[in-house]
């Protein structure tokens, strides 16, 4: 007996349904292979980086160092630098293992260099210790993992650091590479200087522009300024004390920089 039309019509229904979900099993598959792919890749990177660590720049291989120049040209703010750049950088950062909760820097110590988190979580903090937490209030301004720096803003300020960086207390460690600020300033200073100047002055879009002219216009020393949104105050009082200009400096939620 020949099926009806619609009993015709329910088979290719059912038959869409089914191939419908397998290509989404498919899918689903082919994606959790890509992220088992990805984070095997990372565990090998940071077993051979935690392996190197510590160890003085000039007793790394130079196949060890290559893949540093890699790792770097990866990271979001170095990855512009160039090859020779990457290569002399390469050559001559520190790779830091910094263990769960262990402090990078304190606020008001020396600034001693441009981080990149290779591997772990790392926090910044506006408070100088962690006696000064409140309940429900940590201090923390901003949270870091794989690729993102940190550390630029005190170097291209020329300020003692702002901010508290920590291991992150959820990872067994961090591993860090340390720029240190000769290195910085030869190779990556220049790279960086417009975003910063356009974070503190507002750049062309007028954001911060009242910012810019407290700093630079008549009076300046008169009349206090309110920072742009996403620039960490800190950083912007270390500014404007060299120029004696007040700073509005009302607590933000979260702090982009």
């Amino acid at each position: 007996m020949m099926p009806n039309s619609k009993q015709s019509a329910a088979s290719m229904a059912a038959t869409a349904a089914t191939d419908a979900v397998a290509g989404q099993n498919a899918a689903v598959a082919a994606r959790e292979a890509i992220l088992q792919r990805h984070a095997a890749t990372a565990a090998a990177q940071r077993a051979e980086f935690a392996h190197i660590a510590g160890m003085p720049p000039n007793r790394r291989t130079v196949a060890q160092n290559n893949r540093l120049a890699l790792f770097m040209a990866s990271a979001p703010r170095t990855q512009h630098a160039g090859p020779t750049a990457l290569h002399a950088l390469s050559t001559a950062v520190q790779l830091l293992e910094v263990p769960r909760g262990g402090t990078i820097y304190r606020i008001n110590e020396p600034s001693d260099g441009f981080y990149i988190v290779v591997d772990g979580k790392v926090v910044l903090y506006d408070l100088r210790d962690k006696e000064e937490e409140e309940d429900g209030d940590d201090g923390a301004v901003e949270r870091l993992g794989r690729g993102d720096s940190f550390g630029e803003e005190d170097l291209l300020s020329g300020s003692r650091r702002a901010q508290r960086a920590e291991a992150g207390r959820d990872c067994a460690s961090a591993l860090l590479l340390r720029v240190p600020p000769e290195l910085y300033r030869k190779h990556l200073q220049n790279l960086h200087q417009p975003d910063f100047e356009d974070k503190v002055r507002g750049g062309e879009s007028g954001k911060g522009r009242a910012w810019g002219e407290a700093l630079n216009g008549p009076g300046a020393s008169n009349r206090p300024a309110t920072p742009p949104s996403g620039v960490c105050t800190g950083v912007l009082r270390k500014l404007a004390a060299s120029r004696n200009v007040p700073v509005c400096t009302p607590r933000p939620p979260a702090c982009q920089c």
